[in-house]
């Protein structure tokens, strides 16, 4: 467990007056979440995320840049004492949404078919700028309460799309955009198997690297009373399936974590008395090692193309890296997590249990400057279970907006 920090009286104050100001501004975050959960958007398409946050910086009088990456945001807070050498704190947050059809029935559920918040980045969007109203009054009433310049990362696509390597590749992290340069960055993204309240992370990996990829199997398709006519490539798919299982059991060391999945298959059109042509899978390869994902790269190829012979089949391998490992810095961690325990309580604090199999594109911000990426809990008190992310039924609770906010500031200010 990460030590805990011990807080001086003119800290207690200090965050005794941040909670307050949360809040102050808890109301306007929770309308401005429910406003971004009925109009979500796709990567590269979260047009009205990016006008609303453009307004609300707009109104909180925040200075902005807009266009990074098609429709991310950046914001900067600072005061006249930083100085033109001063480097920032930033805080990110992600806007797109998910190809799913909302299920929950609430009133502000989407009005966009086909597409929701599933992954709570309507909550993520709308903590920061719960944060970004606080710090910006901060700034303006206090400002020696903020020691260095604050700036606010809103992106697009972080669902598959690598919003934060774009957003990174135009200059959020530099100079070049708002004046100021990033020293470390902190992100937090809502948990279903937390409560509403708690924290948590660990330093170092603590999110996989991915690789997805695409097989495509060519046999020759017939009559199903006459597989001795074809070259089904569904029993070669089936085959291929279990073998690829094999590049972690037997492939990699095991201390070391990964897995493959294929998830989903398809071959054929219905009918049940013809062999089809074709079968295809796609899937992904999880590690926190960039050698073994290398390795599984090489394995999916080999085991591909072996089967595919054996089966009298050609074979077609496309493979794709994902995001990299996501990596904790040591004393950015040690940082969020003190300020957690600061602002919500040593008891709702805990350290991740292990590094988790899921990816993030905040690996780009963590592979630029020190960082930290932690977890909200978003279960309501009292229940046993709450839905997951990327469930139709899956909504980020509002009360959560409190948390972040809470933990978001604290981090600025320290």
């Amino acid at each position: 467990m990460i030590a805990t920090m011990k807080m001086t009286a003119e800290r207690a104050a200090r965050v005794a007056d941040l909670g307050r100001r949360v809040d102050a501004e808890f109301s306007t975050a929770t309308e401005l979440r429910h406003d971004l959960h009925a109009h979500p958007q796709l990567a590269y398409e979260e047009t009205y995320a990016s006008e609303l946050v453009q307004r609300e910086l707009g109104k909180a009088g925040i200075e902005f840049t807009a266009g990074l990456a098609t429709t991310g945001v950046v914001g900067v807070i600072r005061c006249a004492h930083h100085g033109p050498e001063a480097r920032a704190v930033a805080l990110r947050a992600d806007m797109d949404a998910l190809p799913i059809t909302e299920a929950t029935g609430l009133p502000y559920a989407s009005q966009n078919p086909g597409c929701m918040h599933a992954c709570g980045h309507d909550g993520h969007t709308a903590g920061l700028l719960g944060a970004a109203r606080v710090l910006a009054r901060l700034a303006e009433e206090e400002p020696e309460a903020l020691p260095r310049p604050v700036k606010l990362i809103f992106q697009p696509a972080e669902e598959d799309g690598a919003g934060a390597r774009q957003m990174v590749r135009d200059g959020a992290l530099s100079a070049e955009v708002g004046g100021v340069e990033v020293e470390r960055i902190f992100g937090l993204h809502g948990w279903n198997d937390s409560d509403v309240g708690t924290f948590k992370t660990m330093p170092g990996p603590m999110m996989a690297c991915t690789l997805a990829f695409r097989v495509r199997l060519v046999g020759q398709g017939g009559h199903a009373a006459s597989p001795h006519e074809t070259r089904d490539p569904v029993p070669a798919v089936a085959a291929l399936i279990g073998s690829l299982q094999s590049i972690v059991s037997r492939g990699i060391r095991p201390a070391h974590p990964g897995v493959v999945t294929v998830a989903n298959v398809h071959a054929g059109e219905g009918a049940e008395n013809v062999i089809p042509g074709e079968a295809v899978i796609n899937g992904t390869a999880r590690t926190f090692d960039l050698d073994d994902r290398a390795f599984m790269e090489r394995r999916i190829h080999e085991i591909t193309n072996g089967t595919a012979a054996a089966y009298g089949c050609a074979a077609e391998v496309e493979t794709r890296e994902g995001y990299p490992v996501t990596v904790n810095d040591p004393e950015a961690t040690a940082l969020m997590v003190g300020v957690a325990r600061e602002v919500l309580g040593d008891e709702n604090v805990t350290d991740l249990d292990y590094p988790l199999m899921g990816a993030e594109d905040f690996s780009f911000y963590a592979h630029h400057v020190p960082a930290c990426f932690g977890f909200v809990g978003v279960r309501p008190a009292g229940r046993a279970s709450y839905p997951c992310v990327h469930t139709p039924e899956f909504d980020f609770t509002d009360e959560t907006l409190r948390t972040s906010m809470r933990v978001l500031c604290g981090v600025a200010v320290h």
